[in-house]
This record gives C-alpha cells, structure tokens and sequence, in this order.
C-alpha cells in the first residue's frame, strides 16, 4: 500500500513540475503538450497562455480540449483540428512572444462539417467557441464562396463577408474588367458582349457601382426557384423540363436568364426598429432593377414598391453580375410622385441614394447571369434590342453545308413572308383548292411548306434590318440575296432558286434582280431545304459576271458554284432562313404541266390515282 502512495505522490509531483514549467512563462511562448496538436499538425511545437479562450494553462486547456476528441477521431472536417488546436493551443512567435489567433473560416468550416454528429455524440458546441469571436488574418485560409453558404452562415458571416468585399474588388472577375481587352479586342462595337458605358476603365463591381464597402456588416440571403415550364422566342417555343433551386452565393456559378425569372425569396437579419431599402442592380448593363423602400426586419414583403422587380436579361454571353445592395435608412420614407418618377427613369445608383438619402451598403451579394433564349425575347418585349439573328447563327451552324463556314456569324434580322393567293389545280385525277393564306418562315424551327403556298407566282416578300438596339437596327449596307437548293444529287453545287444583288438600305425593291424567285421542285422520296441567304458585299457586284458562276445548259433550273461567287465577290453571310419542302400533289402537277411528264409515270401508286380518271375528287387545303 506504501508503494501506491508513494508512486501516486511521485506522478503528482511530475505532473506538478510540468504545470509549473507552462505556467511560469507569463507571456513567454512554452511547449505545447497535447499530442493531438504536436502529432497530427507538426507545425510547431510553441504555445502561450493565455489562450483565446482564457485558459490561463495547460490543465485548464487539456481538460475542455478532451470533450472534442470523439469528434476528432471521427475525421468529420479537415478543418476541426487546426482550428482547435489555434483555439486552445495557438502558435507561438519564440522572437516576438506574439500568438497567431484562431480563423473564423476554420471554425465555420469545423461546424458546418461536423455538426451532424453533435446528437451522436452527445455534444453541444461551446459558446466559447462561437465563431463570431474569432476573424481572419493573413495566416487564415482565405474565405471562399463556400463561407456564404447558409449552413455555414448561421455560425457567423464574418468569412463571407471578407469573402464579398475580397470579390467585389476583384478587377479581373468579368467582361467589363482587365479582361475587357481579351474579350472585346475591337472595342465596344464588336457585339452586345462588349457594350460598355465605361470602356477604358478596368472595373470591379465596387469600382463600377462607386461602393463604399466598409459598412458592410451583415449579409443578404437570395433564393430562386423555377418548376418545368416553356416560353416562346424569336417565334419558336423553348421547353424547360427540369426544375431549379438556386442559393444565391456572391459570384459563384452561371445561369441562365431563365433560371432567376422568377421573383426570389430575399431577406436578411435586421433590428426589428430598422428600416432598410432594397435595389436590385444590373452591373454590367447599369441598369436599375427594382427598388424597395421602408423595408421592417429585413423582411422584403414588408416594403413599399418604388420599382418592381424586372428579371435578368442579360444581352451579354459573359457572364454578368445581378446585385442585390441593402442600405440603410434613417426614417421611414415618403416618396412624392415626382421622385418616384426621377427614380423610375433613372439608371444612375448614386443619384438613388442620394435622393432617398440611403448609406451602405450595409449587404451585397450578386448572381452570375447570361444571356439565353428568355433574355433575347424579354429585350424584344422591351423594346430595347433584337438579337434572334444571335439565335439563329447556333441553330444555322448544326446544318452541314458547305456554304455555312464555322466562323459564321449572322447579324442581320432577315424575314421572308409568303402571301399566296387562292388558287385550284388538277393532280393526278384530283382537284386541289388552295386558300389564301399567310406563311412566314420560322428563324429557329423548320419551317415545312407546302409547295403551291410557296409557289413561282406567289414570290415572298424580304424585310431584314439589323441585330441590336431596335432605334440603332436601320441597315446602311448594300446586300445580295441568294436563295438556292443544296440537296442536289451528285453535285457539290446546288440549284438556285433567286437572286436579287447590289440592295441598298435594307430596301430588296432597289436592287437588281440578276434570277426572278422560282419556286420548289423536289424530286420524289426526299425533303429538300431551300437557304435563303443575305450576303453583306464589300464593292458593287457586276450582274453580266454571275453567268459565270452558273452551271452549263442552264435553262430555268441552274447549279449554281455559290462558294466560287461568295470568295470572289468578298462577300459575308449576314443573314439567313429555310424552309423544308417535299413532292407533294403541286409538284405532280408541274411535272405534267410544265415538263409535259407522262401522268401514268408521275402519279404511280398516288392514293386514289386511277388511270382512266373517271371521277374527280375535290379536296380543300
């Protein structure tokens, strides 16, 4: 029994010595002694007391320290360790005695990580260690999007508003940056891509808006959603078969237009005395979005509409930032009439706070947005710009032709309209009606014809103007139409259809008809496409040289070596549409009435063909 007593009294006295040596040191760095921290990080071995937590030694710190190691063992966050072993044991500087305190990022990362364990271990997270205590410094891991999470914001929002304010400033992050140059090597002319009002200034989102971001002090939580669903643009339908759920992170991620059409779900943590406003910025653009006033508790359904919510709709392909800034007010606001007429017509943020005397923001965060189907037809609906020919470049690239170069790029609006009139003709013992009617060729979808509809006689009419803003789409530039039939077998020319050269101003009245319109006439068993093709030409085209470009024995129906003409005219293809046609009972009808070929032959194994041709069938289309 005296041999327990005696070791017993000589462990205590070892164990007595050790806590002398960490706590004699006052403020002198001394040895870390957890085996946790000194094994597993080997980063360093020097600690000082005391500690963040204000364990003034060692004991104190091991002791809370070991109700985590369940937590440790279990491997839930690569981040818990180094955050707990800053916390409890932080490195110490042995020149200078100072101590690298703990990171808020690694503590959100700690919790976000491994709380789903808390119940099964029993555990509840100290409130000494709420991350609301602790920043980052410069030895901290920088935040990524991934602090503004709300799993990880509801243990702070300080990472992620490092994180914001890091990313607003940032000048190389979008088009109207450092990279304006790269993206728009021709200058603001080039496309909608690179319109820029602030062209030569190389703008963060802070820069561009003039933010001061030091007031930021909370963070703004934005939620979209959207089900299945369709909508229409430049005259054809689009179809969107999955649902989207969207958690709005500053900058992270791209979607499209249609993705963020609905209103979001918006809100953020506020006094229940403080009044906010809401503006909802289109940065790229620098156009005004929404605005929202006397907004209680960060609650937007408490406020008063000054503007309503309009929808992303980006002209651009890059991406492009869509913010949300709360400020802060001092009263309750009452907007006269006039104002909320000036805020209405306005595009200019500074002008708006000023008005509304607003400081902030208090909150920011912003959604990558580009431009779609959706955001072509919403600038349509506006008003503001055409930009369908954009549309139609992708949908004329997928078609295999030699005439159709990768490098391709439409930007003319081109329509063709076709109005024929009634008309009744004879095929294959059947009588045919044919109404009057209007068809109009679809940009995007194929546009199957019936041949009579599209007949010699019933030549279409050419309107095009061109793609951007609508009051800027006047056509000043001399064109040449082509309309030809490419499914020619055995030739690598196809038969042209059409061609009116040297159109001035957009006006095909004014040009020169070099081939009156001639319409279809497919073979049978196949679908031909019939191109109608806008070429921009650099110089006048001399007519008496297109015979050239002509195939031999041309009468009537022609090959035409379209590319040859193209090449050596110097001419670009700006606009373009098709329709898709087959034998049908009109073509039959010329076969025997123009080529004066045999009906037996032509309207062999047509339905309700009999060769004596006792009856007649009228049939009304």
């Amino acid at each position: 029994m005296m041999n327990i007593k005696l070791y017993l009294c000589f462990v205590a006295h070892i164990f007595s010595f050790h806590v002398v040596l960490v706590t004699s040191a006052a403020n002198q760095c001394v040895p870390v002694l957890n085996n946790k921290c000194t094994s597993e990080l080997g980063s360093y071995n020097l600690t000082r007391f005391p500690n963040a937590l204000g364990h003034s030694d060692y004991t104190a710190s091991d002791g809370e320290f070991h109700q985590f190691l369940n937590l440790i063992d279990s491997s839930c966050s690569p981040s818990l360790l180094p955050f707990l072993c800053s916390a409890f044991y932080p490195k110490c500087d042995p020149l200078t005695s100072t101590v690298l305190p703990p990171c808020a990022t690694e503590c959100v990362k700690s919790l976000s990580q491994c709380s789903f364990l808390f119940t099964f271990y029993g555990f509840n997270w100290p409130s000494n260690l709420s991350c609301d205590r602790f920043s980052d410094g410069s030895h901290c891991p920088q935040p990524g999007v991934s602090t503004c999470s709300t799993d990880v914001k509801k243990y702070t929002e300080k990472p992620c508003l490092e994180y914001t304010k890091k990313a607003a400033t940032n000048t190389s992050t979008y088009w109207f940056g450092t990279n304006y140059n790269a993206v728009c090597p021709k200058g603001s002319a080039t496309s909608f891509n690179c319109t820029n009002s602030r062209q030569g200034t190389a703008d963060s989102i802070a820069s561009r808006l003039q933010l001061d971001l030091s007031q930021l002090d909370r963070t703004v939580n934005i939620t979209y959603t959207h089900g299945e669903g369709s909508y229409q643009s430049c005259g054809s339908k689009f179809r969107v078969w999955n649902g989207n759920y969207i958690e709005v992170q500053p900058g992270d991620g791209v979607y499209k237009a249609y993705d963020v059409h609905q209103f979001p779900r918006i809100q953020w943590h506020a006094a229940k005395s403080e009044l906010d406003s809401l503006i909802v910025y289109d940065v790229g653009n620098l156009y005004v979005h929404g605005i929202y006033v006397n907004i209680v508790h960060g609650e937007i359904s408490s406020g008063q509409v000054l503007k309503s919510y309009l929808h992303p709709i980006p002209p651009q392909t890059e991406p492009n930032p869509f913010a949300f800034l709360v400020f802060k007010q001092s009263s309750s606001l009452s907007v006269s009439d006039a104002t909320k007429q000036m805020l209405l017509q306005t595009t200019d943020l500074a002008a708006i706070t000023k008005t509304l005397e607003l400081t902030g923001p208090v909150a920011l965060n912003w959604i990558n947005v580009v431009r779609d189907p959706y955001a072509i037809e919403g600038l349509v609906d506006l008003h503001i710009a055409d930009l369908c020919p954009y549309l139609e470049t992708g949908a004329l690239l997928k078609h295999n032709r030699s005439f159709i170069h990768s490098d391709t790029f439409l930007d003319v609006a081109l329509s063709v309209t076709f109005n024929p009139s009634a008309t009744t003709y004879t095929s294959c013992c059947s009588t045919h009606t044919v109404t009057a009617k209007k068809v109009t060729l679809k940009s995007l979808a194929p546009t199957y014809v019936d041949t009579a509809d599209v007949r010699t006689e019933a030549a279409p009419t050419i309107n095009f103007y061109k793609a951007g803003l609508i009051s800027l789409n006047r056509v000043t530039d001399t064109y040449t139409l082509i309309c030809i039939d490419p499914d020619v077998s055995k030739s690598h020319s196809p038969i042209i259809h059409w061609m009116v050269t040297n159109i001035p101003d957009g006006n095909i009245q004014n040009g020169q008809t070099v081939l009156p319109y001639i319409g279809p006439m497919p073979p049978p068993g196949k679908n031909h496409t019939y191109y109608f093709l806008l070429y921009k030409q650099s110089s006048p085209v001399d007519a008496s040289t297109v015979d050239g470009y002509a195939g031999p024995h041309c009468q009537g129906r022609c090959l035409f070596d379209i590319n040859r003409f193209v090449a050596d005219n110097h001419m670009t293809l700006s606009g373009a549409l098709w329709m898709i046609a087959h034998n049908d009972a009109y073509i039959r009808h010329l076969y025997v009435t123009q080529r004066g070929m045999d009906e037996h032959a032509v309207c062999h194994g047509v339905s309700g063909y009999s060769a004596n041709c006792h009856e007649s069938v009228v049939i009304v289309g």
